[in-house]
């Protein structure tokens, strides 16, 4: 991601208006994924939510991680879609900072991971 900004604006430098989407097989499949993984995941969601003897301690883990799955493609995909469509990253610095933030390297994904944790631990 090329976050570098002129002090005046939040447009990159290199920015030049001129940069088209470049649409290709990998970027059109990534958006199936992502709308398949929300769907899947939401109406798996809304399975457990209507009856409470469902809820069981397990359950609420595996809804915690759902919950998380949702999360994670709403915030992270549009950010990964801007870099795979686009060569030069133009939606700003501090776009770019949230990206980098919420990048599936970290912050979503370590909430995921103690979520896998907890439920090993809670198995053993």
């Amino acid at each position: 991601m090329n976050a570098a900004s002129n002090s005046s604006s939040d447009v990159p430098v290199n920015y030049n208006g001129a940069d088209v989407a470049t649409w290709s097989f990998s970027t059109v499949f990534s958006i199936a994924i992502q709308l398949s993984d929300v769907l899947a995941n939401a109406s798996i969601l809304f399975l457990f939510m209507p009856d409470p003897s469902l809820l069981t301690p397990f359950t609420i883990y595996v809804a915690n991680l759902f919950f998380a799955n949702i999360i994670s493609a709403i915030f992270c995909f549009p950010f990964e879609l801007f870099q795979k469509l686009y060569s030069t990253w133009w939606v700003g610095k501090s776009f770019c900072i949230m990206a980098q933030y919420t990048d599936y390297r970290y912050v979503f994904s370590g909430g995921m991971r103690n979520a896998h944790v907890l439920i090993v631990l809670n198995r053993l």
